[in-house]
Order: C-alpha cells, then structure tokens, then sequence
C-alpha cells in the first residue's frame, strides 16, 4: 500500500489512495508540480540508513553493528522494544498506540517541509504545532530537535515572525460542553477589494473545540453576515443556543436580533473596548494575518484566494488550551 505525502516547491501532493484501517504502507507516491511522478520505496530507503538497517538487522537476527559498547547495545535494545516489522517496513509502536514509520535521514528534511511549509496543512506552525503534525505518523529519534532547529532556520518564519507577549495572563476555561452550542462571531475589515469583490472576513468559531470556520464577504452587512451564518455553520453543523459577537452595527441591528429570535439563539455581546470578551474568536484573526503573511505577496494581495488555505491549516492543527486537532 502507498502513503501520500505532500512536498513544498516543485512537488504536489497526489491521492491514488487513502488508507484508513490498515496503517502499514510501504511506498511513498511523490509528483513534481511538472506532472511527473515517481515512488520512494520504503524498504529500499530504510535499509539505505545505516541506523535503521542496524535497528532491522537486531530485530530480525538479534545482531549488534560491530563497534558498539554496552552504552550502545542498551540503547538500541531499549529503542527496539517500541519497534516492529511489517511488510519489510519499520514501524515505531510504543503500547497502546498506532505504528508509526520510522523516517530514514534521507526523507526526514522533506516530511518536515511538507508539514510546515506547504499552503495545503503546513501553515508555518510553530515548533509544537508542527511537532503534532509530524509525530501523527511518523517517527525519527530526536525528532523535536530537529523540528525546532528547522523552525528557526526557516526564513519564511523569520521574516514574518510577530512574537507573543513576554507575559500572559492564565487561560480560563469557558463552559462549555457540546458541538456547536456556543458560536463565537466577529468580523475582521475592510480589506482592500479583491478580484472577488470581497472586503471583509467573517469568523465563526466554536467555542467547544475551537474549529473555525472563515468566510470572506463583500460587505459589513447584517443580512450578509446572516447569510454566511446560515448557509456555513448553522445548516451544516445544526443549531447552536448562544452566539456571543461585539456590539458593532451588524450584530445589534434590529434584523439581526430577530433572526436570534426566530432561531431561538440567545444572543450576548462582549463588553466595548474589551476584546476578552469574545477573545477566543478575535484571537483567531491574529493566527490567520501570520499564516497568510507567509504565503501572500504585494503581487498577490487578494486575502480571500488563501483563506481557506488557512483555514485547513489552523483546524488540522493543535490547539493550544485543548491540546487537540480542532477538526473532527
């Protein structure tokens, strides 16, 4: 079986196939952005890697490389305890968890970039964010190391860095304890107008799981805003009972307040000049304007082209106060 892996630059992702039950494969399908593609062979990679062809030989024939001291034999005997062997493919699986594949050297720099530098899931994320992705299913020794020695050798980063306060008040939690029950909703603009004749950016955001869901709009208005509402959160996700916006003109007008009504929402406000008080969904603007100031230049200035882009990348990431994937 085959596992896809998107590659930045000159190569693309390809989807011959999705493996769900059985999480052994042993080809890697790459395509250059050309439209050739070719095969890594797995088998043929990690025994390449003169230390996963030693962990492969010590497993199968309980052989130590010549040269090691005791130092070393408990070392490898300790790492192969959480290894095993399928199809010819070394796998990582500590108890109770799924295998993993353990990257050879030569695929380790590649598996990073395409889960940090690539628009399609990689986002610029920082180290731990990046991290999650990458240990999901792959596995190398020392591989945070590695991962935040990338991250700061990544110019995109640098160039682009907006570091965070020094000092953070303590998260609290907000009760909350179903799907979509609570909606945050806020709006980011004017923007300058794109090819797509859109000016702002809408941002619903369920406050359970945090996973967002961003919509650009031509204008500010509350039947605008009510039809990006309705049409990409409250009929796909179903009903919410609270919906907590700022008290601009949009959400506080009459039509707006009805639809609350007619929806059975009871609608709250965030205190004025306090952005804490709905400052899980204003904290989101902040994350998009970095993801899309990496990959957005002055010739290519339309917001709403990437946003969706973003979008994937902030929801298939690690959330911070969950510590879990925002998608489910």
């Amino acid at each position: 079986m085959e596992d896809i892996v998107e590659f930045p630059v000159c190569l693309a992702i390809t989807m011959e196939s999705r493996v769900v039950l059985d999480p052994f494969v042993n080809t890697l399908t790459l395509r250059h952005a050309e439209g050739d593609s070719y095969k890594v062979d797995l088998i043929h990679e990690q025994k390449e890697d003169p230390e996963i062809a030693a962990l492969i030989n010590f497993i199968e024939n309980g052989e130590f490389p010549e040269g090691f001291d005791e130092n070393d034999r408990d070392q490898m005997t300790a790492l192969a305890i959480n290894l095993c062997i399928n199809s010819g493919i070394l796998y990582f699986k500590p108890q109770n968890s799924k295998p993993r594949i353990f990257v050879p050297i030569s695929l380790r720099s590649l598996i990073f970039e395409s889960f940090h530098n690539s628009p399609l899931g990689g986002g610029h994320m920082n180290v731990n964010k990046t991290l999650k992705k990458c240990s999901g299913k792959y596995f190398w020794p020392m591989m945070r190391r590695d991962i935040m020695s990338w991250v700061k050798l990544c110019i995109t980063c640098q160039l682009k860095h907006n570091p965070s306060p020094a000092y953070r008040a303590e998260m609290k939690s907000v009760p909350v304890n179903t799907l979509f029950a609570k909606i945050g909703l806020d709006l980011a603009g004017p923007f300058p107008l794109t090819i797509r004749g859109n000016k702002y950016l809408l941002n619903i955001v369920c406050w359970f799981t945090k996973y967002v869901i961003s919509v650009p709009l031509p204008d500010a208005k509350a039947r605008t805003i009510a039809r990006a509402f309705l049409t990409n959160c409250y009929l796909k996700f179903g009903g919410c009972t609270e919906l907590v916006t700022d008290q601009a003109t949009s959400f506080t007008s009459e039509f707006f307040r009805e639809l609350c009504a007619l929806l059975y929402i009871n609608q709250k406000y965030a205190t004025p000049h306090w952005s804490q008080g709905n400052a899980i969904t204003e904290r989101t603007f902040r994350t998009f304007h970095n993801i899309l100031a990496k990959y957005i230049t002055k010739d290519m200035p339309d917001f709403d082209e990437y946003i969706e882009m973003a979008n994937f990348c902030y929801n298939t990431s690690t959330h911070d106060s969950t510590k879990e994937p925002l998608s489910f």
